[in-house]
Order: C-alpha cells, then sequence, then structure tokens
C-alpha cells in the first residue's frame, strides 16, 4: 500500500460504524420530519377546513393526514439518499447492510 492510499482508506470497524450511525440519524430525522409535517397538516386542516366538515369527516382526515405525512417523509428520504449517494462514494465510508447471497465483499 503506498502512504496515500493508508490515509484515505477507512477500516472495517470504522464503517461498520459509519453505517450505523447514519442509519441512526437518518431514522431519527425521518421521524422527526414525519411528526413536523403531520403537525403542519394538521394545523393546516385545522385552520382551514376543519369547521365545514363535520366530527366524522375529520376523524377520517387526520386519519389521511397521518398517511400522507408517512409517505412524504419516506420520499423525502429516499430522494435524499439517492442525491447524497450520487454526491459521495457511500462504498469508501459505509459497510452495506444487506449482503447479496451471504458472499462477503
Amino acid at each position: 500500500m503506498e502512504p496515500s492510499e493508508e490515509k484515505t482508506d477507512i477500516s472495517t470497524g470504522r464503517k461498520r460504524v459509519n453505517s450505523l450511525l447514519f442509519i441512526l440519524g437518518a431514522t431519527v430525522a425521518n421521524v422527526i420530519l414525519m411528526i413536523a409535517l403531520f403537525l403542519l397538516l394538521s394545523f393546516l386542516y385545522g385552520r382551514l377546513l376543519a369547521r365545514y366538515v363535520g366530527q366524522n369527516f375529520s376523524q377520517i382526515m387526520i386519519v389521511l393526514i397521518f398517511f400522507l405525512s408517512v409517505a412524504t417523509s419516506y420520499f423525502c428520504y429516499h430522494f435524499l439518499i439517492k442525491w447524497l449517494s450520487e454526491k459521495v462514494d457511500m462504498d469508501r465510508y459505509f459497510d452495506p447492510v444487506f449482503r447479496i447471497g451471504g458472499k462477503k465483499r
């Protein structure tokens, strides 16, 4: 190994730690985004539509708002990860979470 490769090579143990921290951080960020979207959409619904519809419809709307916030946070997460994987060499910094066919890389 050349000296320049030693500085840029990240050990497998460090890659595993990076992967774990990335998954935990991304999960926390995704949950926070989902809660923020749910609160924002609930607030907007309460301000704009709740006074014009009945209570039964409001219960349905809260469930729809929940599913909409889950779906929106998933799509934001998906596009962010896709964008990040185009900008950053993920194999260099992260260990694969799932191995295909049980083979080690």
